[in-house]
């Protein structure tokens, strides 16, 4: 069903090829999610028809036990983008569900080279359209400067099937040096859930790291890893690991 779904969302990414620019991603995901290894695969792919418009599909990797896919198209006006499209919710915990739903994206950009970001999923039960399945709202906060960016994220999720609500906190710094081909990630964050029956505390806090290569006409490839040393979860995520590639097309 994924691997369907996937290639539909491709299919449909690369109808229009006379675009100015194009940025294709690939990523293998490796993590221990409930006390056992599992692996993913994610992508990202988007193409900007113009300076005003662009189309993008993905199919993000979550754990073993979820996805989300979206397929939408965005458009700028002044410091402002606006994107909409069409979302799946993959759930395989609950007998391989997939729920259709809507996305919206929000993007402003100001001169400071501080940008504010929000976007929003909303999954709807495929028995009833009428009722949500599930939703997840992101906002984000970015700074940019000649060496760095950094990246200040919260959000929320909540599913139907998964009692409790999901709050994530992240904060993530990337360093690089121009005309010098390796990059740095570093960030810390932490999970928690709240609206739950249950009396213990859980939180889980976890940091982040990677490193990428530049390559000129090769792509960009990168390495990602995640670790939990404090959790007071049920269900943790003490692990994970993310190798990819990134192209570019200008």
């Amino acid at each position: 069903m994924i691997k369907k779904l996937a290639l539909a969302i491709l299919i449909v990414s690369g109808i229009i090829t006379q675009g100015i620019a194009f940025d294709l991603t690939f990523a293998g995901h490796y993590d221990t999610y409930s006390g056992s290894s599992a692996f993913g695969a994610s992508f990202f792919a988007r193409e900007e028809l113009n300076d005003k418009i662009e189309i993008k599909a993905s199919l993000d990797y979550y754990t073993a036990n979820s996805y989300e896919a979206q397929c939408g198209v965005a458009g700028k006006i002044a410091f402002i983008t606006l994107g909409a499209g069409f979302a799946y919710c993959i759930d395989n915990s609950v007998n391989n569900v997939v729920v259709p739903g809507l996305a919206l994206e929000l993007k402003l950009e100001t001169p400071l080279k501080v940008g504010i970001e929000g976007s929003a999923v909303l999954s709807l039960a495929p028995a009833n359209l009428y009722k949500a399945y599930s939703f997840r709202a992101t906002g984000a906060f970015t700074f940019d400067t000649d060496n760095a960016n950094a990246i200040l994220k919260y959000s929320i999720k909540q599913s139907a099937e998964k009692q409790g609500l999901n709050h994530s906190a992240l904060f993530q710094v990337n360093a690089y040096q121009r005309e010098f081909p390796f990059r740095i990630m570093l960030g810390f964050g932490s999970d928690f859930l709240t609206k739950t029956e249950q009396e213990k505390l859980q939180l889980e806090v976890y940091v982040t790291g990677g490193m990428a290569l530049v390559t000129e006409k090769a792509g960009t490839y990168f390495l990602r890893g995640k670790a939990s040393p404090l959790s007071y979860r049920d269900i943790s995520l003490p692990f994970e690991l993310c190798l990819g590639v990134e192209f570019s097309l200008r």
